[in-house]
């Protein structure tokens, strides 16, 4: 992250397997804060060593919620898209908003 030109921190999010990046955090910095030259990291094999616990705690509320997505986005797929309402849309935004905030996840089912 720079800020004028000079770096003055790192910043990390999360790219999914379909390519899909999640970023609970961007909204903390300032217009000023820049995210530059972004790069992959890999992520390891095990959980952190330090931290555990709470990465863990983090990681199964993050998969319960992107199964909680992923179940409403499949119910809706059997809707023909000129049938979905407010109701669906509802229904999605709440599975999203009660994910664990997972506020950049596909916010509405897509039409095709």
């Amino acid at each position: 992250m720079h800020v004028d030109g000079t770096k003055v921190g790192n910043h990390y999010w999360n790219r999914l397997s379909d390519g899909t990046e999640v970023d609970l955090t961007a909204e903390q910095f300032l217009p000023e804060e820049v995210v530059v030259n972004g790069h992959v990291v890999a992520r390891p094999p095990d959980a952190p060593r330090r931290h555990r616990e709470q990465y863990e705690l983090l990681r199964d509320r993050v998969m319960t919620g992107l199964a909680r997505v992923t179940a409403v986005r499949a119910e809706l797929n059997d809707v023909p898209c000129a049938d979905r309402g407010p109701l669906q849309t509802a229904r999605m935004q709440k599975a999203v908003s009660d994910s664990a905030s997972l506020t950049r996840v596909g916010h509405r089912p897509s039409c095709r």
